[in-house]
């Protein structure tokens, strides 16, 4: 990655709202998925090992943003379904599973596309 581009992304980050943080994680987490599936692919395991692990890595992050108190019942769900995202990653990673990375991607792209509807 060049200066210049790793330059404008931290300063795109550093002047996101919390919304537009939330849909770069979302697309990051898609992103790495995808790549981790190519990877698969073309049988270079250690590179998709980085990829899911990266996406692991956003999933928890998104996790971990969630205010369980005064979110309510929507914020246990999304835990809910982010600690199984990041088992069902765990158990794609260790068998190399586009399946289970596909039923992840899935879901990403539902909250994705929920997450930008609210504004």
């Amino acid at each position: 990655m060049t200066n210049a581009h790793q330059k404008y992304l931290e300063t795109s980050t550093l002047s996101a709202s919390s919304h537009e943080l939330t849909t770069m994680l979302y697309t990051g987490a898609l992103k790495n998925l995808n790549l981790a599936k190519m990877n698969i692919v073309s049988k270079d395991v250690n590179k998709a090992h980085e990829h899911l692990i990266k996406a692991q890595n956003i999933i928890e992050k998104l996790r971990t943003t969630l205010d369980l108190r005064a979110g309510g019942d929507i914020a246990a769900g999304l835990d809910s379904l982010y600690e199984y995202m990041i088992y069902t990653l765990i158990n794609a990673n260790m068998n190399k599973n586009i399946e289970l990375i596909e039923e992840v991607v899935g879901y990403v792209e539902e909250l994705r596309e929920t997450w930008k509807q609210i504004k």
